[in-house]
């Protein structure tokens, strides 16, 4: 297949570019719009989004990855003038993968297609909307490890110590002291927290529930911030709707206290300024302004201080099935991928299996 991808040469027969991730979210309920004159390639496809959103309950960006892919395979079907989704041959797949490979296209993101029109072809095999799936016997290309990019303690004090406000320094003190994922960190609700054992309960992928245990650091930077919002929370008021300037009676605001949930234990931990969920962009764009102001210059997101944290784990002596609880994988070769990075642990793996090579078996 490497050597198909290779030599595609030609124009994009795909439709559009990619769409960004503003672009994405800003149609995430695009199919629900096909609904009305739906042809014969978009009903397929709105019965999968449904399948994977109800019945087996991916994520929602999970779900959108998904529905982004399709849509842009579908798009490539109608410019070749393939209208039924019974017509499409292993051929047409493959034409497809090459123009991707044209595009420049990275080897893990059309990996990730592939794994996506697989899924989606076997729901359309299963159902019998298709005779003979496509992709049944096609072999997944290689995809290229990387190693994580991974921080040093050092530069982790760094960051936490250009934290400037109490809810700064119990993100960073979550992403790395608990390992936990940003969207874990924006899904915490108050219930989930236990500082008095020390502990707080987190849904990951797949909502599959885990119990973290968290440092005394981590402990105290999140009390500090409960503190501190709890202070402010009754002087602070938002709008009940957007303010616009207009003349006559100004619009009516209300206390953040009356725009909780009805049960305080179901209120998110990180709020905005309006009361809200904190989002992930916020997270990011936080994570990326310390690491700046901390003179940082390698590429990092929230997700590097969830590396660092398991490396850490690793050369301090932790066993690897502990870590893959801590991360909460699912399976343990995704841990395994931190023992290639942590020097420490190889080497103790070494000296361990050399100990073990020299026992004395006399009787």
């Amino acid at each position: 297949m490497k050597g198909q991808l290779n030599s595609f040469s030609g124009p994009n027969p795909f439709g559009p570019a990619r769409p960004s991730t503003s672009q994405a979210y800003a149609t995430q309920t695009r199919p629900a719009a096909l609904v009305e004159g739906t042809q014969a390639l978009d009903k397929p496809l709105l019965d999968y989004i449904a399948h994977i959103k109800l019945e087996r309950s991916l994520s929602p960006n999970t779900v959108l990855a998904y529905q982004r892919d399709l849509e842009a395979f579908n798009r490539y079907l109608k410019s070749r003038d393939i209208k039924e989704l019974f017509k499409v041959t292993r051929r047409d797949v493959i034409v497809y993968m090459q123009a991707l490979k044209a595009k420049s296209y990275s080897p893990t993101s059309i990996v990730r297609l592939i794994a996506s029109l697989r899924s989606y072809f076997a729901f359309q095999a299963a159902r019998g909307t298709i005779g003979l799936n496509p992709l049944e016997t096609l072999e997944t290309p290689l995809r290229q490890k990387k190693l994580p990019q991974v921080l040093s303690i050092n530069e982790i004090e760094k960051i936490i110590s250009h934290a400037t406000t109490a809810r700064e320094k119990a993100i960073v003190e979550l992403l790395y002291g608990g390992g936990l994922r940003v969207s874990e960190l924006v899904g915490l609700n108050l219930r989930s927290l236990n500082l008095k054992d020390g502990s707080l309960k987190c849904f990951g992928k797949g909502s599959k529930e885990r119990i973290v245990p968290l440092g005394r650091p981590c402990i105290e930077a999140v009390q500090a911030y409960l503190d501190e919002s709890s202070r402010q929370r009754p002087e602070s008021t938002v709008s009940a709707r957007p303010q616009k300037k207009k003349a006559g009676r100004p619009r009516k605001t209300r206390p953040i206290q009356q725009v909780r949930s009805k049960n305080p234990q179901m209120e998110p931990v990180f709020k905005d300024d309006s009361g809200k969920r904190l989002s992930r962009l916020v997270v990011w764009q936080t994570v990326k302004r310390l690491a700046r102001a901390a003179g940082i210059n390698k590429s990092i997101s929230p997700h590097t201080l969830r590396h660092s944290f398991a490396t850490h784990l690793l050369e301090g002596g932790a066993d690897l099935r502990a870590v893959q609880e801590l991360l909460g994988h699912a399976n343990l070769v995704t841990t395994q991928l931190y023992t290639h990075i942590s020097r420490a642990h190889l080497k103790t793996s070494y000296n361990q299996a050399q100990s073990a090579l020299n026992l004395d078996f006399s009787v």
